[in-house]
């Protein structure tokens, strides 16, 4: 049997058999991957506390015929902070449940893996900051995530007619992936009404396609989503937007983010 290591993130774990743990790790070198912790359940497994959700380690593992396994994990940052309080736990949530649905097996895309790790340190941050920060950062992780997976919200065109946006009337389509002017939006059943500022901030949040440094692209991002001002309405209907958008392409509901829905819209 062949070992491999590479730093990862859990993005899932659940129990497997008696002792077990399964886990979908997304890797910097291999992209997604599916691996056993054995005996990670055991008081006195050595894996014990190594294998938390949302933990970034570096990880030996073994190939398997089916499966491959855990052999050892190197914790190179817990993100304690952000386990300390409910809200940042429930946005770390949201976005590795977007990243394992949107992902599969084998799937590589180091942008991914620096999208969803400097998410998880803007987050280890925010503990008792500000909890709109907390919805900014789910939103730019959803608009940038659908960017690097092929499902990028086009909201500079209309997607109908290709003419660029201007201020006014505006709507969204899911099947077309975007936003529609008043007149296009007559002909698309889909069509949903999406206000001026939230087309605005899905721009503004979006990493540029081209850009040669994405990692230097994600922290000047993250940096300017703290001087954000932009309405509190606004930004909850456009992760709501987001939301129903990765939906609607990946046909699964993202459960995580009704609770973060459900909880925490009274304290943004």
């Amino acid at each position: 049997m062949s070992t491999y290591r590479t730093e990862g993130v859990i993005l899932r774990r659940s129990d497997f058999g008696e002792a077990n743990l399964l886990l979908h790790i997304y890797t910097r070198k291999f992209g997604k991957v599916e691996a056993v912790g054995k005996s990670a359940r055991k008081a006195k497994g050595k894996l014990k506390g190594h294998l938390e959700p949302f933990l970034y380690a570096d990880f030996v593992l073994v190939h398997g015929k089916k499966m491959d396994t855990v052999a050892n994990s190197f914790v190179l940052d817990p993100f304690l902070c952000l386990r300390s309080s409910f809200d940042p736990i429930l946005a770390a949530s949201v976005i590795a449940e977007i990243a394992d649905r949107m992902t599969v097996e084998g799937y590589h895309d180091e942008r991914v893996f620096e999208l969803l790790l400097s998410s998880l340190a803007f987050l280890n941050q925010e503990t008792g900051a500000e909890k709109r920060n907390l919805w900014l950062l789910i939103l730019f992780f959803e608009v940038n995530f659908l960017a690097l997976s092929g499902f990028a919200p086009q909201a500079d065109k209309c997607v109908f007619c290709s003419e660029k946006m201007a201020p006014g009337k505006n709507y969204f389509s899911f099947a077309l992936g975007g936003v529609l002017d008043a007149q296009c939006a007559a002909k698309i059943p889909d069509a949903i009404f999406v206000d001026d500022d939230a087309i605005k901030l899905l721009r503004f949040l979006a990493i540029d396609s081209g850009t040669t440094d994405y990692k230097k692209a994600i922290g000047e991002k993250l940096v300017c989503l703290r001087k954000l001002n932009i309405k509190n309405e606004a930004l909850f209907r456009s992760v709501l937007l987001m939301k129903n958008f990765i939906e609607f392409n990946i046909d699964r509901k993202i459960n995580s983010l009704d609770t973060f829905l459900n909880f925490a819209r009274e304290k943004i």
